[in-house]
């Protein structure tokens, strides 16, 4: 069984990058705003929008400097308002464009479906005056598409993106039986009896990025299991069983942020930009994708190819990208993976293909979460829907949203203080319970780390902290804390190696390499094959600051606190 994982706009919008529409649009006033401000011309056409001084013995830059006094506070599309109601100026903006400003509501706007709904309008014009419209609406377009270019490009070139880890863990995860469609239980149970009867899983082990060490033990009793009884349990140990034979990244962005999540020198993983990319404009598939619509036929029966130019099913065969798409649906059983993607109309034609070809087995969203209450689940499911024509198969394919997660967990950064930022990735960090009480291993192991970050701190003097050593005896600091938070009457088995590197799936911690491939999972194979821990600079910061770093110690006591209360009255065996 293999995966297929659906990249739309919302996976760039989570690694910070503003790639929305809106941004976009609000990006191309301020562009047009700034042009103005320092232009020495009397008019500016860029295409999609122009604008005449009725005088032009000024020019716009000595028309503002000398005669008008205009507020550069102003957004982009603000500064336009403003000139409009100037009557010194002449103003005319493309149908398209003014279109997308009279449905621009709440930072939102769908340039591809406002697109389609006039170029759809458009039929109800004379014979004459339909097919102009139509032509002006296309070079409306592809100014977009080429403006749309320029705005990517800086984006992307004026910003780093890092993989985040709690997204590539989902990408990396097993298949969950429960997420399978009942009637495809028969390829779920081909799928066991294939992995419990060969060894391919151990080689997909390191291929995920999974440490063979943990998980080789748990797999071979799965293995044993299977041979006795001709069934398993599986069980979050083992699941790494169904890790996917492969997985294809079909990115519907033009940025190449999800590229990092793959590589291709690995057979599992592939990755197909299905709308091009930002190398030329031209490779740009950019319009609307809906042949299921009920006006698409008419556009097809007038028999005048300007009507279907931006039709993204035609341009598909300009590329080689459809029909690899195409013969990976056809290999194998697959599950969908959504993330950023809303599943909108403008992608119907391609997503119905997917959703309903006999080959799919599960449609998982990852949604988006505004706050603890309010997530977008039901409108990704919503979207869904109105891709499949056959309701049922709907109902069985897409995942429960119990079973389904936010694309990302922890709240967005950009609405929090740094300190409480990592107080809640902190606070969200993945920890197993036992009976009725927590692990302690991780926020002990954070509470350690604190304590190393301001000896070395002490020690070098140096206020950026790169990485902390494990020469530096962690395992040492760890100890410390083990002693001191070890409650009477509650007793884990002391283990620092397993915490080391369990750790790694928290997004801001991971263990630098050293080129030495990990042994098996004790302390000394650990130190022999990593250098040390590396924290974000930020949260390195945070701790060197006196009266962060006490928030951030109250945090971690707090979390160990309820099992110290438990521990009186109910102990555990070791």
């Amino acid at each position: 069984m293999n995966r297929i994982v659906l990249i739309g706009n919302g996976f760039d919008l989570a690694h910070g990058l503003k790639t929305s529409y809106a941004d976009f649009i609000n990006w191309y006033w301020e562009q047009l705003m700034n042009k103005i401000l320092s232009s020495m011309a009397s008019n500016i056409d860029d295409g999609l929008c122009k604008i005449k001084l009725n005088s032009d013995v000024y020019g716009f830059y000595n028309h503002f400097k000398y005669t008008k006094s205009a507020d550069k506070s102003l957004n982009g599309y603000d500064f336009l308002r403003y000139l409009r109601e100037d009557h010194g100026f002449e103003i005319k903006i493309s149908p398209l464009l003014e279109e997308i400003m009279n449905t621009f509501t709440s930072n939102w706007v769908d340039i591809e479906s406002t697109y389609y709904r006039l170029l759809c309008k458009s039929l109800s014009m004379d014979e004459c005056n339909a097919p102009m419209n139509a032509l002006q609406l296309n070079r409306d377009l592809w100014t977009l598409t080429i403006k749309l270019h320029d705005y990517l490009t800086q984006l992307t070139t004026a910003n780093i993106v890092a993989i985040n880890k709690e997204i590539q863990s989902k990408i990396l995860s097993p298949i969950y039986l429960q997420d399978i469609a009942v009637s495809a239980r028969k390829y779920v149970d081909k799928f066991i009896e294939e992995r419990c009867t060969n060894d391919d899983i151990f080689d997909l082990l390191a291929y995920f990025g999974y440490n063979y060490s943990l998980h080789k033990r748990h797999i071979e009793h799965a293995q044993k299991e299977y041979e006795v009884q001709k069934k398993i349990d599986i069980t979050e140990e083992n699941a790494h069983i169904l890790l996917p034979d492969k997985v294809l990244i079909l990115n519907f962005n033009y940025t190449e942020v999800a590229d990092s999540y793959v590589n291709e020198k690995l057979s599992p993983f592939s990755i197909i930009h299905i709308h091009g990319d930002l190398e030329q404009p031209t490779n740009m598939i950019f319009g609307y994708g809906d042949e299921l619509d009920k006006h698409y036929s008419e556009l097809v029966d007038l028999n005048n190819n300007v009507y279907l130019r931006y039709i993204k099913s035609h341009k598909y065969l300009e590329a080689e990208n459809y029909r690899q798409l195409l013969q990976f649906v056809n290999d194998a059983p697959y599950q969908i993976f959504i993330m950023g993607h809303s599943c909108g109309n403008s992608d119907r034609t391609l997503l119905n293909t997917l959703f309903e070809h006999p080959n799919c087995i599960s449609i998982k969203p990852f949604y988006y979460k505004r706050n603890d209450s309010l997530d977008n689940y039901n409108e990704i499911a919503q979207n869904i829907s109105r891709n499949f024509t056959n309701k049922q198969s709907l109902r069985d394919k897409v995942v429960n949203k119990k079973y389904c997660k936010p694309l990302i967990q922890q709240t967005k950064k950009e609405t929090l203080s740094s300190l409480d930022y990592y107080i809640s990735l902190i606070k969200n960090m993945n920890i197993p319970m036992v009976g009725k009480f927590k692990a302690p291993y991780k926020p002990m192991l954070m509470l350690a780390l604190i304590n190393a970050v301001n000896d070395l701190h002490h020690i070098t003097n140096e206020e950026k902290i790169s990485l902390i050593p494990f020469e530096l005896g962690i395992e040492n600091y760890f100890e410390t804390i083990w002693d001191n938070h070890m409650f009477y009457g509650l007793h884990f088995n002391y283990d620092i190696a397993h915490v080391l590197l369990y750790m790694d799936k928290e997004p801001f911690y991971k263990l630098l390499f050293a080129d030495k491939v990990l042994a098996n999972d004790s302390l000394q194979a650990i130190k022999e094959s990593y250098k040390g821990i590396i924290l974000d600079d930020e949260l390195i910061k945070l701790i060197l600051n006196p009266i962060s770093c006490d928030k951030l110690r109250e945090t971690l006591e707090n979390m160990l606190n309820p099992n110290k209360e438990l521990s009186q009255n109910n102990p555990i065996p070791s």
